[in-house]
């Protein structure tokens, strides 16, 4: 049977295009397999990269308290 042949998504295709934040951004990253909200957002499974502007100083606070998410700052 030949392998079978993987087909990107919209969404992950657009991923891909988008350019990368200028200037200081965050890494979060969601432990949770399903996913999370927190921070009046919808975080999916994995690295979400936004800049440090996009999160408010309780925003940040609260990721930082749920221990099913990391934030890296990285400088820019």
């Amino acid at each position: 049977m030949p392998p079978r042949k993987t087909q990107e998504t919209p969404a992950a295709t657009k991923a891909k295009d988008a350019e990368a934040p200028e200037g200081p951004t965050f890494e979060i990253t969601c432990l949770q397999k399903a996913g999370r909200r927190r921070a009046g957002r919808s975080w999916p499974a994995g690295t979400t990269v936004l800049p440090v502007d996009a999160l408010s100083d309780a925003d940040r606070a609260a990721l930082e308290a749920d221990p099913f998410f990391t934030l890296l700052e990285v400088a820019g």
